[in-house]
């Protein structure tokens, strides 16, 4: 379920190498994508925060910023909005 949603976030996002997602760095589309990837595997499949961060290869800490960093974005971000709906279709079609 993690990797669909890491290929369509990447692809809507504009990330090239969806790989970028599991590696070290801070490009904004790579935020993007593991942020609304997160969004989604948190609030609608209800994996944890240490599972998740397991996925992304991240920290517990770095997961829980981005969901904090997501959850602001899908407020106030139309392009960031449509992306997590998007990634919600592609789990819950």
């Amino acid at each position: 379920m993690g990797a669909l949603l890491v290929r369509v976030a990447s692809a809507y996002f504009g990330l090239s190498d969806e790989t970028d997602v599991f590696r070290e760095g801070r490009m904004p589309a790579t935020c993007r994508v593991r942020w609304a990837v997160s969004m989604v595997l948190h609030q609608d499949i209800g994996w944890g925060k240490k599972r998740i961060a397991k996925f992304l290869i991240k920290d517990k800490k770095a997961v829980h910023y981005g969901l904090k960093r997501a959850e602001a974005l899908y407020r106030s971000d139309a392009r960031f909005f449509d992306g997590v709906e998007l990634l919600r279709k592609e789990v819950f079609p």
